[in-house]
């Protein structure tokens, strides 16, 4: 998919974050060995959002494209998040929301606790 596609995709999941209360800590963050789409927080929990669009079934349902490589990943680049910050939070979690777009109504799953 091409980044256009994706950044599209990441900027519906943040807005579904803030309209459910969620508070966006970070996006995009990067290191050598990966990167996250969005960082955020509700009450004392830490959230660690992949983000997937699809705009046809082609190639699979959007959830389907978080492999075990790609959970292994991110949680080596959550873990490095966790060293660079003070904050303190009561648990983590590792969500994906899943994107759909189809004829430009884009349809959501958040699937929570995914991993």
């Amino acid at each position: 998919m091409n980044k256009n596609k994706g950044q599209q995709g990441e900027r519906i999941a943040c807005d579904f974050l803030l309209k459910q209360g969620y508070r966006i800590l970070d996006k995009n963050f990067r290191i050598k060995e990966g990167e996250i789409d969005i960082i955020c927080s509700l009450d004392k929990e830490i959230i660690f959002v992949e983000v997937k669009t699809r705009f046809s079934t082609k190639y699979g349902f959007a959830e389907e494209a978080v492999t075990p490589r790609k959970i292994k990943t991110i949680r080596k680049v959550a873990n490095r998040y966790l060293q660079t910050t003070n904050s303190f939070y009561s648990s983590i979690r590792f969500d994906v929301i899943a994107i759909q777009v189809i004829d430009g109504i884009a349809e959501i799953n958040h699937l929570k606790s995914a991993y």
